[in-house]
């Protein structure tokens, strides 16, 4: 399968493009790529079609530069396609690596949404092992999903959890702590006595995300 990539400006249209493929998820989304752009990465949207035809395949590419003018390259939970189709998977991958490349980067990491350990889960991994990827024991994402009902009351929830967990979550009760919905000046004087231990520790600060992003005022919102 011959396929061309293309980067999407518009979006509008990656949106559109985003949701018509199958299991689209929220990571590759133009708006968490925007987000992620507050933070010093550069976001990359790229699909891929045949000749004139329709998008078949999408990923949104996450570019970090680094010292020496090099970069790093991460498509969260990308690239988004139909992982049945094993001509267009194997397409797709032999020109995903294209695009960082040509920034500069030294690694490309993935984590696509696909059922690992089930017959199609396997198929993939031996693929991208035959063809020079190798998994990664740092993980970005979590590899599990829950999937929990908050409609219920809070002891239910409690009892949910294990007995560690509850002990935890009781523990500030008795020391005299509360907890509450803040308002955005609440949450600025959080994270800069979080900015300041971290300074202290030597960690990474993040640059300020702007105030409409930072938080939001309203509760429900």
């Amino acid at each position: 399968m011959s396929l061309t990539h293309h980067q999407i400006p518009d979006p509008t249209a990656r949106n559109a493009l985003h949701l018509s493929l199958p299991a689209p998820h929220l990571l590759q989304s133009w708006s968490w790529g925007e987000l992620k752009e507050t933070f010093g990465w550069q976001a990359t949207r790229l699909s891929w079609a045949q000749s004139a035809g329709p998008a078949v395949a999408a990923a949104q590419l996450l570019i970090r530069r680094v010292a020496g003018g090099l970069a790093l390259a991460y498509s969260p939970k990308g690239p988004i396609l139909d992982w049945r189709n094993e001509n267009l998977r194997s397409a797709v991958f032999a020109d995903l690596v294209n695009a960082p490349r040509k920034e500069g980067a030294l690694v490309l990491k993935i984590d696509p949404k696909v059922p690992y350990g089930d017959g199609l889960g396997q198929e993939v991994e031996r693929e991208l092992r035959a063809t020079g990827w190798r998994k990664s024991q740092d993980k970005v994402q979590f590899r599990n999903t829950l999937v929990l009902d908050l409609l219920q009351d809070e002891e239910a929830l409690l009892q949910g959890m294990k007995q560690k967990w509850r002990y935890n979550v009781r523990l500030p009760r008795g020391k005299a702590f509360t907890c509450g919905a803040a308002r955005a000046t609440k949450s600025q004087q959080a994270a800069t006595l979080v900015r300041a231990r971290r300074q202290e520790r030597g960690l990474v600060i993040n640059p300020r995300v702007p105030d409409e992003q930072q938080s939001c005022e309203d509760v429900g919102r």
